[in-house]
């Protein structure tokens, strides 16, 4: 796992509220059999999740984020494994850890139900 004291960027999100989002993403991509999303954190607007499919068009989505410190960031990931970490937890809220939009970050729980569960994500990177 990433240090937590090199931990450069953290944001917590309500995880209901993002498995809703990313169901409704998921609904765009499986038409196209990808599953790759990008999301951009930003401290003002929060989470902007973004799905896209040639033949469905694209779908994006603005999640709140509560607590955040450090800089806007900027990642790609597999939607059906972020998916899969959020079935981990069964606390309400979630905090992410991250350095760089290509370094490994880690998703811990925010409440007594999910003490000592992480989960360790990779990044996918995309070139434009």
């Amino acid at each position: 796992f990433p240090s937590h004291d090199k931990i450069k960027i953290e944001f917590d999100v309500n995880r209901a509220e993002l498995k809703a989002c990313l169901a409704r993403m998921k609904t765009v991509l499986d038409t196209c059999k990808k599953s790759i999303i990008r999301v951009n954190f930003s401290r003002e607007t929060g989470l902007e999740i973004r799905a896209d499919s040639p033949s469905l068009g694209d779908g994006v989505e603005i999640v709140p984020v509560g607590m955040s410190v450090g800089a806007d960031l900027a990642f790609a990931m597999n939607l059906n494994y972020l998916l899969a970490a959020l079935n981990a937890f069964s606390g309400e809220a979630l905090i992410f850890h991250a350095n760089t939009a290509t370094a490994p970050f880690v998703l811990t729980g925010n409440g007594a139900d999910d003490e000592g569960v992480q989960h360790l994500m990779m990044p996918v990177q995309i070139r434009d």
